[in-house]
């Protein structure tokens, strides 16, 4: 048995009833292609082998790859790849044609892989990923809640989010010290923001987070150079009241809003 490493942030599902669970809400039909990120022991890719698609398995660590090659490495239509996903060249590995992506994503490297599927998401149409509760609450978090973030915001820029269920620890081994959650997450055809700002509008949308307890017409003066008078206008031409605060505002207003204080060139 292969001893998993603290290092890699390995928590083996073991949960065969939400293994089946996940691989259902990828809706797979046949021929469709699937990369799967960190298969462990093979939870889900020995489900997802049983289904008439190709399938691509993106593992870093070396002794899991032998395993799943020892076990599942002449089946049709299914490649294991000994790689680190934020590292390898996604363009050769997939191709040009659409993929879903599904795993159970390490905690420590959770941001990091998002935003690797996110600056790919041409590439894909369905995402399956299990994170920790935490960051599942702030991904499908409704405006206003005490779970909406920066990272709501994101996530709604690229994709339709919702979360399916919960993991208590003991799906795993080793258990984590904290609960898990699915998410599902469907690529939107068009970005809320131009594709050329996005980068831009992301540095706006964290910095007036870092202001949440401020009215939003306070944190627009805090990170612009636009006097309140202009920017109060500026809310009220969006729809947006100038005493609301970052937590309540919807992803497409913060898109309103960035077009409309972009388009000042001022901001």
């Amino acid at each position: 048995m292969v001893q998993y490493k603290k290092s890699l942030g390995q928590h083996i599902l073991q949960n065969a009833g939400a293994a089946r669970r996940i691989v259902d809400s990828l809706e797979l039909s046949d021929g469709d292609s699937v990369l799967e990120i960190g298969p462990g022991n093979g939870a889900l890719t020995s489900i997802l082998v049983r289904h008439p698609i190709r399938l691509v398995a993106i593992e870093l660590d070396q002794r899991m790859t032998k395993q799943l090659e020892s076990r599942l490495g002449k089946m049709d239509r299914f490649q294991i790849v000994n790689d680190d996903i934020l590292k390898c060249d996604l363009g050769f590995l997939i191709g040009n044609s659409t993929w879903k992506v599904v795993g159970n994503l390490p905690y420590n490297i959770t941001s990091s892989i998002l935003k690797r599927v996110f600056d790919n998401r041409k590439s894909f149409s369905i995402a399956v990923f299990t994170v920790q509760k935490e960051v599942a609450d702030r991904m499908t978090a409704a405006p206003g809640s005490a779970d909406y973030s920066s990272l709501t915001v994101f996530t709604n820029t690229y994709c339709y989010a919702k979360k399916l269920f919960h993991l208590r620890p003991g799906s795993f081994f080793p258990a984590p010290k904290v609960s898990s959650a699915v998410v599902h997450l469907e690529f939107k055809d068009k970005t809320i923001v131009d594709e050329k700002h996005l980068e831009r509008f992301s540095v706006f949308v964290q910095a007036l987070f870092s202001h949440r307890r401020k009215t939003i017409l306070n944190s627009l003066a805090m990170v612009t150079s636009i006097d309140k008078d202009k920017l109060a206008t500026i809310l009220e031409k969006t729809g947006i009241p100038e005493v609301n605060r970052p937590q309540t505002i919807a992803a497409e207003e913060y898109a309103a809003l960035f077009a409309a204080i972009h388009g000042s060139n001022r901001a």
